[in-house]
């Protein structure tokens, strides 16, 4: 499936200027083609992920080379392939490849904290509260602020507890999305950020 092409140029032409929400879209858009290719060569979904979140970090940071009249996908790939072959060029095991990609993001910590200083995280973390939808809104901040369990959230909303699982990942994808144009440092300290100060 691919996006018509004049609203993948629009979406193209928004990123150039930085615009976040676009960004939002062509993510959630590529991400499971992106992450369907990662698996296939790394055989593990977990790493696979973190490197997803990688390479769009790397579309982020390289939006201004984006030519609108190329093919994005294509230009998607090309990172994809190049990041995927560093990482069997320097990595031979998927433990290994695991254990630094955390061992990064634990070096960073203090650095992408100091980087913040200005965006303080709790107010980046209400920003990115505020791009949910009000039902998620609610199901997450049930969860966050008050402790109730998945069950118990199910039972108070009368949802199934499926639906509140499917409401807290889709929350926590957004909360994700909306913080990687922020961290300059390396996409699986979005997660540790989140498990730090967002408790869902």
């Amino acid at each position: 499936m691919k996006l018509p092409l004049d609203i993948e140029r629009e979406l193209i032409r928004k990123l150039i200027n930085g615009d976040k929400i676009a960004f939002s879209h062509l993510f959630s858009f590529y991400k499971s083609q992106v992450l369907y290719y990662c698996v296939h060569f790394v055989k593990d979904k977990e790493i696979a992920e973190d490197i997803t979140q990688d390479i769009f970090l790397t579309v982020w940071e390289k939006k201004e080379d984006i030519r609108i009249e190329q093919s994005f996908s294509a230009f998607l790939y090309t990172i994809a392939r190049n990041r995927i072959y560093d990482i069997f060029r320097s990595l031979s095991a998927r433990s290994v490849l695991y254990e630094k990609l955390m061992e990064q993001a634990i070096d960073y910590v203090d650095d992408v904290e100091k980087s913040l200083e200005e965006k303080n995280i709790q107010e980046l973390i209400a920003q990115a509260l505020e791009q949910l939808s009000p039902r998620q809104r609610e199901i997450f901040e049930l969860s966050r602020n008050r402790g109730l369990s998945h069950k118990e959230i199910a039972e108070q909303l009368g949802l199934s507890v499926y639906t509140v699982q499917d409401h807290i990942k889709n929350a926590l994808e957004k909360i994700r999305v909306y913080l990687i144009p922020f961290i300059s440092a390396c996409p699986i300290l979005v997660s540790l950020i989140i498990l730090k100060y967002v408790k869902p």
